[in-house]
């Protein structure tokens, strides 16, 4: 028999059994009536202090003669002292001219120390690069029980390089 078709064998097993096993005749697994889940993102709080911000992010051609820029933008640092339930910590840029770009961490019940908050780099077509400089706004929101709470938000300068 060759792998493929083993594999598939193998997979509806896996799933006829448990799905025997959690079932009403035999009950030897059981699944409670709400699902398996912890609290829903967003709920409870924490204390969270912004340690590091960049103050210029950046938009660079690809290498290797790529026709392509990439938007770089450089790690935030935070100091979380209490996490309760499961916040949510958004670290966003806004630059009206391009695009939004954003980054949602969830934090866990008990979590604490300092956490690096990073952002994956964005491309653009060059043409849509016609400025030498823009101007955007950079973001960290806390998001909770309480609602939301903008721990920063200030204007930064995303240079463009050639």
């Amino acid at each position: 028999m060759e792998r493929s078709r083993a594999a598939v064998y193998a997979t509806v097993t896996l799933i006829v059994v448990v799905t025997v096993a959690s079932g009403p005749l035999v009950g030897a697994v059981t699944v409670p009536e709400g699902g398996v889940s912890g609290p829903d993102p967003g709920t409870g709080n924490a204390t969270v202090s912004v340690v590091s911000v960049p103050d210029r992010v950046t938009l660079e051609p690809g290498a290797y003669d790529t026709d392509v820029y990439y938007l770089e933008v450089p790690d935030a640092v935070v100091d979380i002292s209490a996490a309760t339930g499961k916040p949510v910590l958004t670290y966003s840029l806004s630059v009206p001219e391009l695009r939004s770009r954003s980054s949602v961490f969830f934090l866990r019940a008990g979590e604490r120390g300092q956490k690096k908050l990073t952002m994956d780099r964005l491309s653009f077509d060059p043409a849509a690069v016609d400025q030498e400089r823009y101007t955007g706004e950079l973001r960290l929101v806390l998001r909770g029980s309480g609602g939301e709470v903008t721990l920063y938000s200030e204007p930064v300068t995303v240079d463009v390089r050639r």
